[in-house]
């Protein structure tokens, strides 16, 4: 992806081209932002996960909300799914949680069981849970991690039940 990422600098540079659009992260870029964004991930030493995998977001009902991760499979990653009630967290800072979570993903060298904790979003103390699965609440099929704090299970069930989905 990092040579990707280069690829599409060089063809920014070529008469009419309008924007970079990734199908497998759902990611759609104009030049200026691809380029700030690639630039400030090259001198911070990290890897530009917005330019390959997007988040989006769901209103489930009027507790719970819900995000994911689609693309991470360019990374040979389970995406991620994250069930919150709305009223404890802001929509930005699960956004930064779900990038965070991917990069823990990207460092473990084991296999993720459900029922594991996880540190919450700006949290310490193992306040979430989160659940492995084959398929997540929304397409595209795909294998998920799915996060949410704990206590929470049962409504998460609910709300899923309530759209069709388990």
């Amino acid at each position: 992806l990092i040579v990707l990422n280069k690829i599409v600098l060089a063809l920014f540079k070529a008469p009419g081209v309008l924007c970079y659009f990734n199908p497998n992260g759902e990611v759609l870029r104009d030049g200026d932002s691809f380029r700030d964004h690639e630039k400030s991930c090259r001198e911070q030493e990290i890897i530009p996960l917005e330019l390959w995998a997007n988040i989006r977001f769901l209103h489930v009902n009027e507790a719970i909300w819900f995000m994911d991760t689609v693309g991470n499979a360019q990374l040979d990653l389970q995406d991620v799914e994250a069930f919150y009630p709305k009223d404890k967290y802001k929509a930005e800072d699960i956004d930064h949680y779900l990038r965070n979570v991917t990069l823990y993903l990207m460092s473990l060298d084991r296999t993720l069981q459900s029922g594991e904790e996880i540190d919450g979003p700006g949290e310490g103390d193992l306040s979430w849970t989160m659940d492995i699965l084959e398929q997540g609440a929304i397409e595209p099929p795909r294998h998920i991690v799915r996060l949410y704090p704990k206590g929470l299970g049962e409504d998460v069930k609910k709300a899923l039940e309530a759209v069709g989905r388990v």
